[in-house]
C-alpha cells in the first residue's frame, strides 16, 4: 500500500489541492448559482435577458443612488410603482433601452465628458469641490461590496450624459403648420364618396368614327401631355474565338500574319 502511495503521490497530491479548493469556494460564495445561472428573464431589441445581466443592473440602480444620481434614478424609474422592487426592475430594463437608442442615435461620449460628469456627482464634492477622499472611499466601502471598479462609476456617468442627450433630443420641438396638418388629416381620414360607370368599350367603338383632322386638332393641342422621357438602347456584341480555331493558329507556322489578317476583317 506505501509503495502504492509513492507510486502515484503526485496524482494524490492534485486530487486532494483540488478537494481542497472547491471546499474553500463552496464555503466561502453564498451566491446562489441556481438562482442566477443564465436562464433567460425576457427578450429585448430581439436578444434574451439573462437573469445575471438583470441584477447586474439592479445593483447599477443602487450605486446611481448612492453616487447622487438623480436626474438618470429618477427618470429611468420613472412610471413605477412605489414599490422599491418595481423601481429596481423598471431601472434594469430602461437602462438598456437607453443605451439602445443612445448606441443607435450615435451618442458616445468622450473620456473627457465622462470625467467631467465623476467630478461633478454629489457624493464626491465637498464644500471646496471634488473630494478624492470621497472618491476612495466610495470605491473601497460601496463598489467592492457589490463586485464592481471605478469603470462603473464611469459606466454610470456615461448613462447619464446619454439621458441629457436624448431628453434634448426629444425636447427640440419640430413646427407643422395647421393648414397641413388639417390636410393630411382630411386626405388619411375623411368621408369620401365615389361612383362608378361600367360601360363596353367595344360597343362604343363600333359606331364611332373620328375624323383624322380632328384626331390632328387634338394631337397638336395636347402636344406637352403625350411627350414621354427620352429612352436610350444600348447593344453589346461579342465575338468570340472558338477555342479549335485558336490551336489551328498555333499549329500553323504562318499563325502570325493567319491572325493578324482575321483581326483586320
Amino acid at each position: 500500500m506505501i509503495n502504492v502511495m509513492r507510486k502515484h503521490h503526485k496524482v494524490l497530491m492534485i486530487v486532494i489541492t483540488a478537494l481542497v479548493c472547491i471546499s474553500f469556494s463552496r464555503y466561502w460564495n453564498r451566491t446562489d448559482f441556481a438562482q442566477m445561472g443564465n436562464a433567460s428573464v425576457g427578450n429585448i431589441y430581439g436578444r434574451a435577458v439573462s437573469q445575471v445581466e438583470l441584477q447586474r443592473n439592479m445593483r447599477l440602480f443602487d450605486l446611481a443612488r448612492q453616487l447622487g444620481m438623480q436626474e438618470l434614478a429618477g427618470y429611468l424609474t420613472l412610471g413605477a410603482q412605489r414599490d422599491e422592487k418595481e423601481q429596481y426592475k423598471s431601472f434594469a430594463w430602461n437602462l438598456m433601452i437607453l443605451r439602445h437608442e443612445a448606441d443607435r442615435l450615435g451618442i458616445e461620449p468622450s473620456t473627457a465628458e465622462i470625467a467631467s460628469e465623476v467630478k461633478d456627482l454629489p457624493a464626491f464634492n465637498s464644500e471646496k469641490g471634488f473630494d478624492l477622499e470621497r472618491y476612495n472611499q466610495i470605491v473601497d466601502r460601496v463598489l467592492a461590496p457589490r463586485g464592481f471598479t471605478q469603470a462603473q462609476i464611469e459606466e454610470l456617468a456615461a448613462d447619464q450624459i446619454a439621458l441629457k442627450r436624448v431628453r434634448k433630443i426629444l425636447g427640440t420641438g419640430v413646427s407643422i403648420p395647421e393648414s397641413e396638418m388639417r390636410h393630411e388629416f382630411e386626405q388619411n381620414f375623411s368621408k369620401m364618396e365615389a361612383s362608378v360607370v361600367r360601360f363596353n368599350s367595344e360597343e362604343m367603338a363600333k359606331d364611332l368614327q373620328i375624323p383624322d383632322d380632328q384626331i390632328s386638332k387634338y394631337y397638336d393641342a395636347h402636344k406637352a401631355e403625350l411627350k414621354s422621357d427620352e429612352k436610350r438602347q444600348v447593344k453589346f456584341v461579342q465575338f468570340r474565338i472558338d477555342r479549335r480555331t485558336k490551336e489551328a493558329d498555333r499549329q500553323s507556322p504562318n499563325r502570325g500574319p493567319a491572325k493578324a489578317g482575321r483581326q483586320s476583317q
